[in-house]
């Protein structure tokens, strides 16, 4: 069997005839693809509307009243569990997320519409103004349960909270500050009261305290804090230094207490309560007196003592100080000097010059000067007397004492019954030279101790030997020295006998007795 090809005529009508085929086949399949489609579509926006239906008899606080409408979107339904959380449109594959329901209430009767783009969905949600959470009490704040999304919410209720200050209400209960304006969203909103506690300001002042100087201000400041925040009751400072300055003090640091002696340091950080003034404390740098007693005149050195021995000189005495505010001065007799300079105008034995210093810190020092004085010459006492008693010869108690210091040269006296009596009293010097004579005698008392050797060449007892007499005792304040000495005559003749005492600065006095003596 002999096989036939196809021709090109035969494939141009084959092409031609499935032309015409599709064109009356492909049209109709489409129509019912998109038919399908549609109803699926129809059936998502059904299972929606049920969902709604639940949601509604679960809320029906938030249902419109009568003859208004309101809605519930998709996340609401999702959210609660009336619908599953992915919703696709079959027509196109795209998850639905902006569709809701539209609920209107007609006479009280409720209807239900899908609304895939949700343009017009008004819905009722509660608002709550919550003063309590950051501590506030309000008179006007009225919570209300129905409020249509979109609305404006009135802002201008106001709360208040004992030493706050009211800002305003926010959906963040920690917030600063208040919204100025908000609409209601399509769901339940609390707006909390915001409060504010401002800021405080304490400022820090210098005081000199009796400093002279510029003084200082500053301020620290304790923040503002909002709602349940805790203020601090206090700020921080720092001491300044020292601008004062004050005669003969040092600064010694800040103190709020003004009677304080010391304080603290500057840049020192402290702690505010209120406004404060700190007051400069000073103290007084140890100060030590000093002084010396200084004398002029001339002196003479006898027994690791200085006198002073020149007749009508006074030596004069002077008090030097250094940083003394104050002085006591006193002269041997104790008496007060008022002047730092002054002179001594009589004769001691025992005479110290005493002074005390005080500096201006109540610190002290003290100093003294020893100054002994003697212008004077020994007094001297003499008589005739019988060495073993008395009267005698003629010579009775009255005539003794008118025999002493007295020329006796015209009376007539026997060897060894007559005898001289010598007595010498220096005031101030305790040392001083006794009368001088031939040969030491016993004290006074002892009675009749030996011969007396005679000048008969001159008529004159030559005395050159020094007689020392140290067992008498002081009998007033500046110190009296006695000496007391007797003996008798030996030998027969008219008889001039001189004494002369001195005391050690040169001073003397010199007595004479004249006596005739017989056998």
């Amino acid at each position: 069997m002999q096989e036939k090809g196809i021709t090109l005529i035969e494939v141009l009508g084959f092409i031609i005839l499935l032309g015409l085929f599709s064109l009356i086949i492909f049209p109709n399949i489409e129509v019912a693809l998109k038919k399908g489609k549609d109803n699926a579509d129809n059936k998502i926006a059904e299972h929606v509307v049920l969902a709604a239906r639940s949601w509604a008899i679960d809320n029906k606080k938030q249902l419109p009243e009568t003859n208004l409408k309101a809605s519930v979107d998709l996340t609401t339904l999702q959210a609660g569990g009336y619908i599953e959380k992915t919703i696709k449109k079959p027509s196109t594959g795209e998850i639905i997320d902006k569709a809701c329901v539209i609920i209107t209430n007609k006479d009280d009767v409720y209807y239900y519409k899908y609304d895939e783009t949700c343009i017009n969905r008004p819905i009722y949600s509660k608002l709550t103004y919550d003063y309590k959470t950051n501590g506030g009490t309000s008179s006007n704040a009225v919570n209300l349960s129905k409020v249509l999304s979109g609305q404006k919410i009135d802002m201008s209720k106001t709360a208040t909270k004992p030493g706050w200050v009211f800002v305003g209400w926010n959906t963040d209960k920690n917030a600063h500050t208040g919204l100025s304006k908000l609409s209601m969203p399509t769901k339940d909103v609390t707006l909390y009261a915001i409060f504010r506690k401002n800021s405080i300001s304490y400022v820090l002042t210098t005081n000199g305290n009796g400093g002279i100087g510029t003084g200082y201000n500053s301020t620290c400041t304790i923040g503002a804090v909002y709602n349940n925040e805790q203020q601090l009751n206090y700020c921080n400072a720092f001491l300044p230094q020292n601008g004062f300055s004050r005669n003969g003090y040092s600064f010694n640091g800040w103190s709020i207490d003004r009677n304080a002696s010391s304080g603290s340091n500057p840049d020192t950080l402290v702690r505010l309560y209120d406004n404060t003034t700190y007051y400069a404390t000073w103290y007084q740098p140890a100060v030590y007196p000093s002084c010396s007693i200084s004398i002029s005149g001339t002196t003479k050195t006898v027994n690791g003592r200085s006198w002073y021995y020149v007749s009508g000189q006074y030596p004069k005495v002077t008090l030097t100080t250094t940083n003394a505010s104050s002085y006591t001065f006193r002269d041997p007799k104790g008496s007060s000097i008022l002047s730092k300079s002054t002179s001594l105008t009589y004769d001691v034995e025992n005479g110290s010059y005493y002074a005390t210093v005080r500096s201006s810190t109540g610190h002290t020092s003290t100093c003294s000067k020893s100054v002994y004085r003697d212008t004077q010459a020994p007094k001297m006492y003499l008589s005739i007397y019988n060495p073993q008693s008395l009267p005698t010869h003629g010579l009775d108690n009255s005539q003794y004492l008118k025999a002493v210091n007295s020329n006796l040269a015209g009376g007539t006296y026997k060897k060894g019954e007559i005898g001289y009596r010598i007595v010498v009293v220096d005031y101030i010097d305790p040392y001083a030279d006794g009368p001088s004579e031939a040969e030491s005698r016993g004290g006074y008392g002892s009675g009749y101790t030996g011969t007396v050797t005679m000048n008969y060449g001159s008529g004159i007892e030559n005395i050159s030997e020094s007689y020392y007499d140290r067992s008498s005792s002081k009998s007033n304040y500046y110190g009296s020295r006695r000496t007391d000495h007797h003996s008798a005559f030996s030998s027969a003749g008219n008889r001039v006998l001189t004494f002369t005492a001195r005391d050690n600065l040169g001073h003397s006095r010199t007595q004479t007795i004249r006596v005739n003596v017989t056998e």
